[in-house]
């Protein structure tokens, strides 16, 4: 990730990003978006920390950018991406992030949700975690009567079928 230092009102603070604690990484990474410092550069440096090893980083990371708003829209695809990680925490922050763009994101991004639908159907036959399929149910249906959400009616109807009743209802 880039340097923070070149963001932070008070670099001493942000050196806490760069520390070897993600308890102090994902605090300073909050902290940078609640700031409102140069909110797209912030986003871009969030973002950078979508992959890291630590479960608490990625989550930070994933919510830094959600509560920028439109300014961290331009991670969408990524966002989406994270959906799919492999904690749960991870999962449910990109799933409350995701929104946080605006409805017109989501529906960019409708296809890739709807394949989340498709539990029995991803690579290798594992099946896609049913928090994942739920979180995508919600912002399809967040969308309403939109073309994007008409055009996926059959993958909504889907989840109708779906193995765990949280998706289903």
């Amino acid at each position: 990730p880039a340097d923070l230092k070149s963001l932070a009102p008070d670099p001493k603070f942000f050196d806490a990003a760069a520390d070897i604690d993600p308890h102090l990484r994902a605090d300073a990474l909050l902290a940078l978006a609640a700031s409102g410092t140069d909110a797209e550069k912030s986003a871009d440096l969030a973002a950078g920390f979508f992959q890291s090893p630590e479960e608490e980083v990625r989550r930070a990371a994933v919510r830094a950018v959600g509560l920028l708003g439109s300014d961290g829209s331009r991670h969408a695809p990524a966002v989406v991406a994270l959906l799919e990680d492999r904690s749960s925490k991870v999962r449910r922050a990109a799933a409350w992030t995701l929104p946080q763009f605006g409805i017109d994101v989501v529906a960019r991004h409708a296809e890739s949700l709807a394949r989340l639908l498709r539990y029995s159907d991803r690579e290798g036959g594992e099946a896609i975690p049913a928090d994942v399929r739920l979180h995508a149910v919600r912002l399809l249906g967040s969308l309403g009567e939109r073309p994007e959400s008409v055009a996926l009616a059959a993958d909504l109807a889907r989840a109708l079928g779906d193995p765990d009743a949280r998706v289903r209802t």
